[in-house]
């Protein structure tokens, strides 16, 4: 599982830590540079929980 974006409070209890941050070959500063992508290497909570969690739709 992967999550992009979310605060470390939000997921870093129940994800393994962050893989990666979000850049791009043009320097464009927009809402998504530098978030955090999160991995679950060895899940921590049931899939419910984790997907209650991180699931957002705006």
């Amino acid at each position: 599982m992967m999550r992009i974006g979310a605060a470390a409070a939000a997921v870093g209890s129940l994800l393994a830590g962050v893989a990666a941050r979000i850049t791009n070959p043009h320097g464009v500063r927009n809402d998504e540079y530098g978030a955090p992508v999160w991995v679950c290497r060895d899940q921590r909570a049931p899939w419910p929980q984790l997907w209650a969690l991180t699931r957002h739709y705006d």
